[in-house]
């Protein structure tokens, strides 16, 4: 072929038109050509295409199929061809919507040399020759509604249905389209395996192979990934993001067995936006991780949206046979939306570890505050027997929950051999229920904060004393009050078997009453995991926002403005939590002319352009079941057929499957309208609220960096590329100090690129961490305040480690507030009267001005 030549095919007449080339081979001539083009409008009565075993070379688009606008038969079938040095294979002519009733099977694409070089009347022209000279994808699908591939029938003799895509920029692309990837192999790929953008990618069967960057990337498309195999040296398996129209993804029973390094995040999922059912699923997928990739997520999910429906996150095994460099299991960025369901998954460390890892991570991502009904259940998380004294010899954490995390109930989970098993850090508001607590250097570590008032609920420690090395349970540079468990003495009893011992509870309790501090008794009958799911729980104010309404907060500077500014948004967003004339609508108007205010207007706008409506969700829904069960029909469908021979076509199969693929693009057209009409008021919203953060005047460090995260947040909500110089902020936000910047430093994080992410998620870990890294492991990591005298009668005067400005807080045996003194910058010694106090034991809290608990000491008052 010469170059810029190209083969027109237009069947003109009114009977079925069959067209066929067999055997048939096509090269240019050390240019590009243009490629063989059908443009089937003059056949109102159907055609029939056949290409078999035939070669496409060196051309623009191998093949550009017309597509039909009826159910009529208007069909190909192109089968056992090999299509190397091409710009794209094969593609879509019209690109309108409608449906290309295309089998395509047993096809090679590939590229050997660099793409001929493109002369003559090229169209388009040569200067939109994307990725040029690399071929730019073997299959590109663009608004068509259509399949490559097929399924194997399990009862037939396995027939090779498989395409294969080699040495591409990418291997198959659908735009705006619904697309069924079946049994197609992706091997040395440079950038997507499977690139879907919009519509909707169906992938089964897959195997991703040798190398490659993304295995599936789904970029605001709806997304099923079931029973592919994930192997070689890629970076990442699935990744699905910018799912703003509540976008159903499942991604099921894929198995990734890892021997290379590059590895960053087997699954990738930006949570859907969707107000009802289960619209996001990551479940029976297997991982066997058999290399040493620096700081890899198996399972990663972030949350960016205001979702009300449950993310199922289940029976996932994931074996972790690496020696170094961190792999995490399961990683959440909790948001604004509620139930996170993460439930029966398995994660096994078969190897001691060189660096810290988690099983399961949790942090906050922006206002999760205001989320609800989140679940951890069932889940088991296991290592290997280590020396616990240091981080370097064990896994690192069970379940590692750090930044705020609310509403999250952790039900019959069980962690064995691990250096800590529960690890929670900062003020979380969670439930732990009937939770199995073995083998650990300290089996629940609290830091810097507290979990929230438990009630017994029959969490079982080993019975063997030395099953924790060191603490079955310590608090440490937190208030144990914040972390109290109740004992229902009426149906737990007074002996308890999965009580840990007292020797093993930091802090040690009060000798003459064991109870103290870790385990009180109540008569109130209390409920432990039950196998029904709950009633949603009606959203309240936590205990330390109920401290910020009352004033009585001992956090200070960016703690405190943060604190303030979430629960401003809260109320903002919720109004039923304060009435007129409460004491929360009180503090909620005494804010109205702030920075507050400000920032809490911003997080209301997002939310409101988020709205997903109930006929929004009902007829996503609809659409989408139709477009699944067409798809699920038509697999069934091309199972049984032989495409051994282009003999076997039969008119019957064909208006079968055209009537499908009409199923299919009929629903495809009416989904996409739906997502325009939404879209364009929902981006209006995103548009005014980066508008009014942007006219924000912001004066203190943590203001100005709530202002870019917001910046950050919308500009991914409106899919605008990340630019040099916000990624930069994001980098450098990343890396300031919280206690000048706040929230925002942690939430930074999640925009980075996964790579930069690893080297900052556990940055809030590095004093503690050192701390009990120490081989000698002694109690006092934080500083233990000197209180003389103890016990008292009264008056009593506190030593301070530090000479910077702090406070103190006094908090009684029943875990109130009862004293808070500003401490000024230079004082070492603090005089207290507690003459007035009851005789009983009472806790003295040090913070900095960041609210980070520094030091503390208990006091016994006699008189």
């Amino acid at each position: 072929m010469l170059g810029g030549s190209r083969i027109n095919i237009y069947p003109n007449g009114n009977s079925l038109m069959n067209i066929t080339f067999e055997n048939c081979d096509f090269y240019g001539c050390n240019q590009m050509w243009q490629g063989i083009f059908i443009d089937a409008a003059a056949a109102p009565n159907g055609m029939q295409f056949v290409f078999f075993d035939g070669n496409i070379e060196d051309a623009y688009k191998g093949l550009t199929l017309d597509e039909a606008n009826t159910s009529s038969i208007f069909s190909y079938q192109i089968t056992n061809n090999t299509f190397r040095n091409n710009h794209i294979g094969i593609t879509n002519f019209r690109q309108n919507g409608s449906a290309l009733n295309a089998s395509i099977t047993q096809n090679t694409f590939w590229q050997s040399a660099d793409l001929a070089t493109p002369t003559g009347p090229m169209i388009p022209p040569p200067a939109l020759l994307l990725d040029y000279p690399i071929a730019h994808a073997g299959v590109k699908y663009i608004s068509t509604s259509t399949t490559i591939g097929a399924n194997n029938n399990p009862n037939l003799p396995l027939l090779n249905k498989s395409n294969t895509f080699s040495c591409l920029k990418n291997g198959l692309i659908s735009i705006a389209g619904s697309v069924s990837s079946v049994n197609n192999i992706f091997q040395n790929i440079k950038q997507f395996g499977i690139w879907a953008d919009d519509g909707s990618m169906w992938a089964r069967n897959c195997k991703f192979l040798i190398a490659g960057d993304i295995g599936i990337w789904a970029y605001g498309a709806n997304l099923e990934a079931k029973s592919n195999f994930f192997g070689g040296d890629w970076v990442e398996g699935i990744h699905s993001e910018e799912n703003l129209n509540a976008e159903v993804i499942g991604i099921f029973a894929n198995i990734f067995t890892i021997f290379h390094n590059n590895w960053e995040t087997g699954i990738y999922l930006s949570r859907s936006q969707a107000s009802s059912g289960t619209t996001c699923t990551i479940s029976g997928n297997i991982f066997t991780i058999n290399s040493d990739p620096v700081g890899m997520f198996c399972i990663y999910v972030d949350d960016f949206v205001n979702a009300t429906d449950k993310l199922m996150i289940s029976i996932n095994q994931i074996t972790i046979n690496s020696v170094e460099n961190g792999i995490v299991g399961i990683f959440v960025f909790m948001g604004s939306s509620d139930n996170f369901t993460i439930v029966a998954n398995t994660i096994h460390y078969s190897q001691i570890s060189n660096y810290a890892s988690w099983g399961i991570a949790l942090f906050k991502n922006g206002l999760q505050t205001i989320s609800e009904d989140n679940l951890l259940s069932y889940n088991t998380i296991t290592g290997v027997p280590a020396n616990f004294e240091i981080e370097e010899n064990a896994l690192n954490c069970g379940f590692h929950v750090a930044g705020g995390i609310r509403s999250t109930n952790f039900c019959e989970n069980t962690v064995d051999q691990t250096r800590w098993g529960f690890h929670f850090v900062n003020n979380n508001t969670v439930s732990l229920r009937e939770n199995y607590i073995n083998h650990h250097g300290i089996g629940l570590y609290i830091v810097s904060g507290g979990i929230g008032l438990q009630s017994g609920r029959g969490n079982q420690w080993n019975l063997d004393p030395d099953a924790c090395v060191h603490y079955a349970a310590k608090n440490e540079s937190a208030i144990p009050l914040f972390s109290q468990f109740l004992v229902d003495e009426v149906n737990e009893g007074i002996v308890l078997p999965w009580l840990p011992p007292s020797a093993k509870l930091f802090p040690v309790p009060n000798p003459s009453n064991p109870a103290t501090y870790w385990f009180h008794k109540d008569t109130v009958d209390l409920d432990h995991c039950v196998l029904s799911e709950p009633p949603p729980s009606p959203r309240q104010l936590t205990p330390y926002e109920n401290e910020a309404v009352a004033g009585t907060s001992v956090l200070s500077g960016a703690a405190l403005w943060d604190l303030k500014r979430e629960l401003y948004a809260k109320l903002l967003i919720f109004p039923e939590l304060r009435p007129t004339g409460s004491p929360e609508a009180v503090f909620f108007n005494s804010l109205s002319n702030t920075t507050i205010a400000d920032y809490g207007q911003v997080a209301q706008q997002v939310r409101s352009a988020l709205n997903l409506s109930g006929a929004h969700q009902s007829a996503f829904d609809s659409y989408r079941a139709a477009i699944a069960q067409a798809f699920e029909n038509l697999a069934a469908l091309d199972e049984n057929f032989d495409y051994d021979s282009s003999n076997n076509l039969t008119n019957s199969w064909l208006a079968q499957r055209a009537l499908l693929i009409y199923q299919v693009s009929v629903y495809s057209a009416s989904e996409a309208a739906l997502e325009n009409t939404r879209n364009q008021p929902m981006n209006t919203g995103f548009q005014n609220a980066l508008a009014y953060n942007g006219g924000i005047v912001a004066t203190l460090p943590y203001e100005t960096a709530r202002k870019t995260l917001n910046e950050l947040h919308i500009r991914y909500l409106l899919a605008q590329p990340i630019t040099q110089a916000l990624y930069i902020q994001a980098l450098y936000l990343a890396q300031e100090d919280a206690a000048d910047t706040g929230y925002a430093t942690e939430e930074a994080v999640s925009f980075l690129a996964h790579c930069d992410q690893a080297l900052y998620l556990d940055k809030d870990e590095g004093g503690h961490e050192r701390g009990e890294g120490d081989q000698n492991h002694k109690i006092a990591d934080m500083a233990i305040l000197q209180i003389s005298p103890n016990p008292t009668t009264g008056f009593i005067e506190v030593s301070l480690p530090y000479d910077h400005g702090s406070s103190l807080a006094v908090y009684n045996a029943n875990g109130q507030k009862i004293k808070t003194l500003s401490v000024a910058a230079g004082s070492l010694k603090v005089p207290l009267d507690l003459g007035q106090n009851a005789v009983g034991l009472y806790w003295v809290i040090l913070s900095d001005k960041a609210g980070k608990t520094i030091g503390t000491a208990k006091i016994s008052v006699t008189h």
